[in-house]
């Protein structure tokens, strides 16, 4: 297997440009045939096998294509960064396009950062569930890169319409066919702290929860916090610094988005947290009077005062929902989110 060394690229294996549209359908479309596809891993690191070191904000692309994975560097955030001193200490935690595309197939990934669990061999793999009901895996470890991740922080897929934008003007709603494997476009993104540990969140940096491609603040951790306490559903309040904002899809246009896919609720972001221990005492699963777990997974229109839960495959991804029981994984924290479809 050859391996490819220039100036700010890094690669492994060959990498394969693949292509395909989205659609309303609820369809499992697979790995190679969804381009576009990005990945920070905990901790950010570079898409070469060889390297080992932590490179934060480092974005890997990566092809999906079996036994002969193909990964690059794609962006760093931190060459990117205009907005005041970068955090000495930080990793991508979730990824996301200011113009996801929302298809009716749902994709996420549990880790094992931020919440204790027992390892089966579903941690670190990312799993679907389609809207009527039926999951499985969608992608392997060894599918996403030659060096296993450590945990799948943040998913983006889809690629740009218009690659030769600048990143931040870059939307996949309309996904061009070939030649865009490989080119980025994930332009939101939240981040977390390299030395997180514990049960807790150990909150988004900044004060802030979702920036854009430069840096700039687009959603505080106080509006995230506020719109949950709205809900009026946990039997304690979220201060604002407990918020870490784990997986993430965006929308700046909320009627588009959900037209499409026939969603019960138009809102700008879809979006899971870390768990939040708010009985003080450790994280108990299942219970929204004691603690936030992790496997919620909410939705939000900015207009409204308060988030809601998503409703898919026929069920409510509320606190007691049981991600460890319907999928067998080690985690009940949502550690990433993606939509796919055909």
């Amino acid at each position: 297997m050859g391996v490819v060394t220039v100036p700010s690229v890094a690669m492994a294996g060959a990498f394969v440009g693949v292509g395909g549209v989205p659609g309303p359908l609820d369809k499992v479309v697979p790995p190679p045939h969804v381009p576009g596809k990005e990945y920070s891993n905990y901790q950010d690191r570079q898409g070469h096998p060889n390297q080992t070191t932590p490179d934060p904000g480092q974005v890997v692309d990566w092809d999906g294509i079996p036994q002969v994975a193909g990964t690059k560097d794609g962006t760093d955030f931190s060459d990117l960064w205009t907005n005041g001193p970068l955090p000495n200490f930080f990793e991508v935690d979730a990824l996301a396009n200011r113009q996801d595309v929302w298809g009716p197939v749902m994709l996420f990934s549990t880790g094992e950062t931020g919440l204790t669990g027992q390892d089966t061999l579903l941690d670190d793999h990312i799993l679907y569930e389609k809207k009527s009901g039926p999951w499985g895996i969608w992608a392997t470890p060894s599918q996403i890169d030659q060096v296993a991740p450590d945990d799948v922080d943040g998913l983006e897929v889809w690629a740009p319409w218009n690659p030769t934008v600048p990143l931040e003007e870059r939307r996949n709603q309309q996904v061009g066919q070939g030649g865009t494997e490989g080119v980025p476009d994930a332009n939101r993104y939240s981040l977390t702290s390299a030395n997180r540990s514990g049960l807790s969140a150990a909150g988004d940096l900044l004060g802030c929860s979702i920036f854009d491609s430069v840096g700039t603040c687009l959603v505080t951790q106080v509006q995230i916090a506020t719109a949950i306490n709205n809900m009026n559903y946990f039997g304690f309040t979220i201060a604002p610094d407990e918020i870490d904002l784990d997986g993430l899809l965006f929308y700046e246009n909320p009627v588009a988005s959900m037209s499409n896919v026939e969603m019960d609720y138009l809102a700008n972001i879809e979006f899971s947290l870390a768990p939040i221990d708010g009985s003080g005492g450790g994280i108990t699963l299942n219970d929204p009077t004691s603690d936030l777990d992790g496997g919620e997974i909410f939705l939000w229109n900015f207009n409204d005062t308060a988030a809601r839960f998503l409703v898919q495959g026929g069920h409510v991804w509320n606190t007691e929902f049981s991600v460890i029981g319907k999928f067998g994984t080690g985690s009940e924290n949502v550690d990433a989110l993606e939509r796919v479809g055909r």
